[in-house]
């Protein structure tokens, strides 16, 4: 299976993001655009129209790791005006107040919907990740994604058992974050997940543990995944 790479681009101005996307399509097959890194959304539609790229909005608030500090309404209302300009997908949490409505009118506007849920203190059990895998499908999501945090290198065992166990038919992705899950990332969708995560490039990481772009499709070249 080739693997699909999403680069998430999380910065503070859309010409960077322009700039960014143009040099990085060769590399990507998604990109991710944290709108709650950005100062301003306006130019916005113009990253979105410069690549046939799929590209997934997210608006991270700060109880689930992001920048947003807003109320949810503003939230909501930031996601869902960015997802008209034709994103394909948008990133909403399960512990959001208002999941299902906001799941309903995404796919009213023939949005994909990514459920994510994060744990940013350890790597959840398999039976943990499998019920949290059960409750995301239950809001009707397109795509799961359920991280945790990994404290050890055995934690990424935990994650590789679910993928192999659970993504067969589903639109799944699971790894764990930090140093020590820096494995369960490039290995994600070798083992079923629907895609992983990359930085832009060094220092440009959006969450503890993402890998630069280049240097995951090097990766991925070397263990003849990109023939």
């Amino acid at each position: 299976m080739r693997p699909r790479i999403c680069v998430t681009i999380a910065t503070s101005d859309t010409s960077k993001a322009l700039r960014l996307v143009g040099e990085l399509e060769p590399y990507a097959d998604l990109f991710e655009v944290r709108l709650d890194h950005l100062g301003d959304t306006a130019g916005l539609e113009d990253v979105v129209e410069s690549t046939d790229r799929p590209m997934i909005a997210t608006n991270r608030p700060s109880w689930e790791g992001g920048l947003f500090e807003g109320s949810e309404g503003e939230r909501v209302r930031m996601l869902l005006d960015a997802c008209s300009l034709g994103f394909e997908y948008a990133d909403v949490e399960l512990g959001a107040p208002d999941l299902d409505p906001v799941v309903e009118e995404l796919r009213s506007m023939g949005v994909g919907v990514i459920v994510s849920s994060h744990d940013f203190e350890k790597t959840p059990g398999v039976e943990e990740l499998r019920k949290t895998l059960r409750l995301i499908e239950s809001h009707g999501a397109d795509v799961a994604k359920i991280v945790g945090y990994a404290r050890k290198l055995r934690d990424n065992l935990t994650y590789l058992r679910f993928l192999s166990e659970e993504a067969g038919g589903r639109r799944l992705v699971s790894f764990g974050m930090g140093p020590d899950g820096v494995l369960s990332r490039v290995l994600c969708p070798l083992f079923g997940g629907y895609m992983t995560y990359a930085s832009p490039g060094k220092g440009m990481e959006a969450a503890p543990g993402q890998t630069p772009v280049r240097r995951l499709v090097k990766m991925y070249e070397l263990l003849g995944c990109l023939g």
